[in-house]
């Protein structure tokens, strides 16, 4: 039996979520029984709590022999991924309808063909309703061989006629479907052949590569529009290593074949939902309320084709835009009740991936600032802090230390800024040293504390700031660092009024 690397457990374990932890504990609980689980139980906890992998450090918690730890990590490992395998099935509808179809199929052995019919047709409906054809055909099949007796041959012959119609039709998209996975795959195979790190490839070698596929566009008879979709992200992945200014361009066109050709979205989901999403994100402060709302039904659209770990990653994206709206129109009331409103978001909000909690947190951070929820606005600052990965978004973590300042002085906590300003001096000096904005913010909060005790005095220095912020606004470089975290500008002016 292959062995389980000691790295390949670790990382396993790390990258469990909240909800998945606790799925792991209670299927153990159930399982449970003699030294081994009990052993592999422990394991788990230790290896939860560890920084890094010490095996000297484990097998001392564990008081356990070395030779035999590799079969009890090994043991883990499957107890980890079968837990998950449950964790995940229990939410799917596809797992729901592989149950009913061997249900169907252990009442037929019985031939209790009636109840047979009922778990069949149940499946049918379910799988119509996942747009997952396969099992459809499956328990169409099922359903037809329910019908058998000769007291039922005249109603057998209708229901044959139904089904071989629904199944002929069903056959087409079918076909059509692995039609477009086939393609999908020599389209990504080709694309392959010229190396996956395209920095280092002659810009000619690429050029050529992209030549090969211009037939596709202009023969009609191809698998036109999924042709087109496939070759355009490919071209556009090459183009953006070309620098040939022609993204926009094919993000347009990508966009025109999902319009045109419905199929391709469920094809293509991940495609079309991250075009949606950044188009939608470039575009928060032009597009409707009507175009978000939009952007959410076709997340909800899409789930029977999704993985079900996918679902809630991929609607939280689309929620956060919403989120983003709000706030671009300065309703952040909105913004932070719609938040409350949506279990989905805040449900999900510590296990959803890394960089759509951050995008959460620095929008609810911006909405709590902006409409006076001072320590609801504290909880979330702190909430970005502990996260940990302040390397992978140091902006975001520069701006809510200096948010972290605010949410303080606004509180009154004037104590507290005098050291707060000091751990964001040396943090933003490390990682975002030109960044003026802050460093104008962080100084105000480090050298006006004793104004801050006198109401006159601290409204005096408040609009002093908010005029050096207005100098500092027009250089082009410090806009982003005034508007896109929080309005810097008409935070300290609501905050000079109060």
């Amino acid at each position: 039996m292959p062995r389980t690397s000691s790295e390949e457990l670790f990382d396993l374990v790390k990258s469990l979520s909240k909800a998945e932890k606790a799925h792991f504990n209670m299927f153990t609980s159930a399982f449970r029984s003699g030294q081994q689980n009990e052993q592999y139980v422990r394991l788990f906890k230790v290896l939860d709590k560890a920084k890094t992998y010490d095996e000297v450090q484990i097998l001392e918690k564990l008081k356990l022999n070395k030779s035999l730890l590799p079969d009890l990590k090994n043991y883990l490992h499957k107890r980890i991924l079968f837990s998950l395998e449950v964790y995940y099935n229990s939410k799917s509808p596809r797992a729901e309808v592989v149950s009913l179809l061997e249900q169907t199929r252990i009442l037929m052995t019985k031939s209790l063909f009636i109840q047979a019919r009922k778990k069949a047709l149940k499946a049918v409906k379910l799988s119509k309703k996942a747009s997952l054809p396969l099992y459809t055909v499956e328990a169409l099949e099922l359903y037809l061989f329910t019908y058998w007796r000769p007291i039922e041959e005249l109603e057998i012959e209708q229901v044959y006629k139904e089904i071989f119609d629904e199944l002929k039709e069903l056959n087409i998209q079918i076909q059509e479907y692995f039609d477009i996975k086939q393609l999908h795959a020599e389209m990504y195979l080709l694309g392959m052949k010229s190396g996956r790190n395209l920095g280092v490839i002659p810009k000619k070698m690429i050029q050529d590569h992209i030549s090969q596929y211009h037939w596709l566009i202009n023969d009609k008879n191809a698998q036109s529009k999924v042709a087109q979709l496939v070759l355009l992200r490919q071209r556009y992945f090459y183009h953006l290593y070309l620098l040939d200014n022609q993204e926009q361009p094919f993000i347009e066109a990508i966009g025109a074949l999902f319009r045109e050709e419905p199929l391709l979205k469920k094809v293509y989901y991940r495609d079309y939902l991250m075009y949606l999403y950044n188009t939608m994100w470039r575009n928060v402060h032009k597009i409707s309320l009507e175009e978000v709302d939009h952007g959410i039904k076709e997340v909800s659209e899409l789930i029977s084709v999704m993985h079900e770990s996918e679902i809630s990653d991929n609607a939280i994206k689309f929620y956060i835009i919403k989120v983003k709206w709000y706030i671009s129109r300065k309703l952040y009331k909105n913004a932070i009740q719609f938040y409350k409103s949506t279990p989905m978001l805040y449900e999900n909000v510590d296990t959803t991936e890394l960089v759509e909690r951050f995008h959460i947190k620095s929008v609810m951070i911006d909405a709590c600032l902006q409409s006076g929820e001072y320590k609801l606005a504290l909880s979330w600052i702190n909430g970005l802090l502990n996260e940990g990965y302040k390397t992978t978004r140091a902006d975001l973590f520069a701006h809510a230390r200096v948010q972290l300042l605010i949410a303080h002085f606004a509180l009154g906590n004037y104590d507290y800024l005098s050291d707060l300003a000091m751990q964001a001096r040396r943090f933003v000096a490390k990682y975002l040293p030109s960044a003026e904005v802050l460093n104008l913010l962080i100084s105000f909060f480090k050298k006006n504390e004793e104004q801050f005790y006198h109401p006159a005095e601290r409204r005096k220095v408040l609009l002093q700031l908010q005029e050096q912020l207005e100098i500092l606004k027009i250089k082009p470089e410090n806009n982003m660092n005034l508007t896109d975290y929080t309005d810097y500008i008409q935070l300290i002016g609501h905050l000079s009024k109060s």
